[in-house]
């Protein structure tokens, strides 16, 4: 059984559990933790109420969407890779992607950078403790904190007395809380890994792809040289990469006010990022797919119009001959395959090089649209921050 390339991979094969329905369960046991908390004597905290209840429920079920996506990710690519490349196992190419996605470096740097910003975003919130009470209805958090992350349902007086705060549910609750959130920031590390990991895959096969090898046939019916697996894969991916960053603002994120600090709140421009990543992905990959399936057109062309010389010369040199019967057959011979090759060129030359189809942008442009509105929504307080700095007639 496959040792796989992270310890998530590695787990869901060795499980017996089919992968969709252990990521269930763990959403499922997530969720019913929060449950039990809601259960406790906890002030402001009652999952009946509807503003706790989506953000634990988009919490519970990004996890379990994060952990599913992540296997069905890394099966679908090397499903993808053998249908391009079927020499099979010993392929090239199919090495150089197993030895992409086991570069240890790319991958702890990747999850790194994305929990760093995360947990520097909340260590700016800090500054919402230094308001002061005159200011505290315009944070959305309490005055608390505990290593530089606020404590939404831990009382401040709490933090004088460190056996009332070991013993507070609250206290467990804001943990466990936070545990799950950068769960959550971990797995989107994880998804971006691989989104970074295959693009740079599809920047190698762009600078030669007929040189590894790849599979290309030009009249293949999906009408993309055979490769809308592989356009297929980099629409899903993204979408499914936008879909997460999308849930993680509707249960992360509150309006914080945090003008003193920045005309423009952190988190939109690192949520911009990440929405700019995604659409980034999609671009490069429809792009190298049609780059590979144009440059396939432009190599037959080459070849038909180098064996079209030839005939021609051919042809020119028995003109020019005493023709005989044998010659005669000889020139229409030549003269048929000439007519062949200008058919067969002029067929190529009807060919659509546009690989992306409405059916295929229709549901990116949704998820983009879907995470856009997801930001600006979370960001109603922009605007009144903006009226300060342009002209109010701007703004009706």
């Amino acid at each position: 059984m496959s040792k796989g390339h992270i310890w998530i991979e590695a787990l869901f094969n060795r499980t017996p559990i089919p992968y969709p329905l252990v990521s269930l369960i763990a959403g499922v046991v997530i969720f019913l933790i929060f449950e039990f908390f809601s259960t406790l004597d906890i002030v402001n905290f009652n999952l009946n109420n509807i503003y706790y209840f989506i953000p634990i429920s988009a919490a519970s079920f990004l996890i379990a969407y994060q952990l599913v996506g992540i296997q069905y990710l890394l099966k679908d690519i090397q499903k993808i890779f053998k249908i391009l490349f079927p020499r099979g196992e010993n392929n090239t190419c199919i090495d150089k992607l197993n030895n992409r996605f086991k570069n240890s470096n790319i991958y702890h740097i990747t999850i790194i950078s994305v929990v760093v910003v995360f947990l520097m975003i909340d260590i700016m919130r800090i500054n919402c403790y230094q308001l002061g009470s005159y200011q505290l209805e315009k944070c959305a958090y309490t005055r608390s904190s505990i290593c530089g992350i606020y404590m939404l349902f831990t009382p401040p007086c709490y933090f004088s007395n460190y056996q009332l705060l070991l013993h507070s549910w609250n206290f467990g609750l804001d943990v466990y809380r936070y545990v799950v959130s950068y769960l959550g920031y971990y797995l989107l590390g994880v998804i971006l890994w691989i989104i970074l990991s295959v693009s740079q895959i599809l920047r190698d096969l762009s600078t030669n792809p007929f040189e590894n090898q790849i599979n290309v046939d030009i009249f293949h019916v999906d009408k993309a040289g055979g490769l809308r697996p592989l356009l297929d894969f980099v629409t899903k991916a993204s979408i499914y990469y936008l879909i997460c960053v999308a849930i993680i603002i509707s249960f992360n994120f509150s309006p914080l006010t945090l003008s003193h600090l920045t005309p423009f709140p952190p988190e939109i421009i690192f949520l911009l990022v990440l929405l700019f990543i995604g659409i980034g992905f999609f671009l490069l990959g429809r792009t190298i797919v049609q780059s590979i399936f144009t440059q396939k057109i432009q190599s037959e062309l080459d070849n038909i119009n180098h064996e079209y010389k030839i005939q021609k010369l051919e042809l020119s040199s028995l003109i020019s001959q005493e023709r005989d019967s044998k010659a005669q057959e000889e020139l229409t011979f030549i003269s048929d395959y000439i007519e062949l090759l200008n058919n067969e060129r002029d067929r190529l030359l009807q060919i659509k090089t546009n690989v992306v189809d409405i059916a295929t942008l229709i549901p990116f442009i949704i998820s983009v649209l879907t995470t856009l509105l997801a930001i600006l929504g979370k960001y109603q307080e922009l605007q009144s921050q903006l009226k300060g700095l342009l002209p109010l007639h701007l703004f009706g």
